[in-house]
């Protein structure tokens, strides 16, 4: 489905939502934080059952 998947700025914090998920979502997910000075990664599995 288009725009199931969503990014909400709230800030300092930023949200990734998977909305009406299906099982083509399942698999990895990474997230970056850059700044001037350094780079921060983060990677996720997704599951769906």
């Amino acid at each position: 489905k288009p725009n199931h998947i969503v990014i909400i700025d709230d800030g300092p914090t930023h949200i990734l939502k998977l909305l009406d998920v299906q099982l083509s979502d399942a698999g990895t997910y990474k997230a970056v934080v850059e700044s001037s000075s350094s780079t921060t990664e983060l990677i996720s599995q997704v599951t769906v059952r």
